[in-house]
């Protein structure tokens, strides 16, 4: 075993510590800068609570954009309809949403997903979010056939306003890997269990709220999940044109980002088409950068 596999093997399990006031205030100073670059999109997810449900079961080591024109297709043929999902064969869902990566897993997936929230009582998505114990929904959609943490945690943030939740995904372990923003967390540590960091984001963030009272978040939903909202955007478009699992972008203009079906650029339209970027906007204070 090499020396980097023995340092995440140690490290894998350890618990976050306490709220750190320092670190609370390095992720205010690293959403700053992406949100300066990047701006804000009150709906940087788009779609119903279905459709943001079945997208998120989608894009599961998928392109969001080829994702969102199968729900499309999906929501075209009525198939968005819990209990009509429920009795479909999954040969017809499969048809529809090629070409997603593991398209058959995923289409007997989300007819067994209708189908046991049926037998659940729920008549529509909703009728499972708007409960108001966030653990509860979160363990509830976890139970779900080819739902994990990741994609609970997406469900719960976007397609409702009631739960905070924070979707720890590889765009965020890498990123805060290279950044290197605080002293006491290592390398290694962006390699801990998911729920580690998930508690760990939730607690430097909304823990340290204030530090959030001057950033408008033009939102329907509560400032809270707004902002959490964001936040994640903003890892998210970071990751998308700049810091690129291979060749990053440190100081070049970044990757063009996802298109709807019409070919149309989704988000931070004059970042991607206008091209007003001449580099990554945390490229100042991150270490791999350097």
């Amino acid at each position: 075993m090499s020396i980097r596999r023995i340092k995440k093997a140690r490290h894998h399990h350890l618990v976050p510590g306490q709220p750190s006031a320092q670190i609370a205030r390095g992720l205010q100073r690293f959403y700053a800068a992406a949100r300066e670059h990047f701006g804000y999109t009150s709906v940087w997810w788009p779609g119903t609570p279905i459709e943001l449900t079945v997208t998120a079961l989608l894009v599961q080591q998928c392109n969001w954009s080829v994702a969102w024109q199968a729900t499309i297709r999906l929501q075209a043929a009525g198939l968005l309809d819990l209990a009509r999902l429920a009795h479909t064969e999954s040969s017809c869902v499969l048809d529809l949403i090629r070409p997603v990566t593991f398209a058959a897993q995923k289409s007997a997936r989300l007819v067994k997903i209708a189908a046991r929230l049926r037998s659940e009582g729920c008549e529509t998505i909703e009728d499972l979010l708007h409960q108001e114990a966030t653990d509860q929904v979160r363990r509830q959609l976890i139970a779900l056939p080819g739902i994990g943490q990741e994609t609970a945690d997406s469900i719960l943030l976007f397609a409702s306003d009631r739960h905070e939740a924070f979707v720890v995904d590889e765009y965020a372990r890498r990123l805060f890997e290279r950044l290197q923003l605080f002293p006491d967390r290592d390398t290694g540590f962006w390699r801990h269990a998911y729920e580690d960091l998930r508690r760990f984001f939730l607690e430097h963030i909304t823990g340290s709220i204030s530090l959030y009272d001057a950033v408008p978040l033009p939102s329907s939903a509560p400032r809270r999940v707004a902002l959490l909202r964001d936040f994640h955007a903003q890892i998210v478009e970071l990751g998308r044109h700049h810091c690129r699992k291979t060749n990053p972008r440190c100081s070049q203009r970044g990757w063009p980002g996802w298109t709807d079906q019409a070919g149309h650029f989704v988000f931070c339209e004059s970042h991607c088409a206008n091209n007003g970027c001449g580099g990554c906007p945390l490229e100042p204070f991150c270490a791999s950068a350097r």
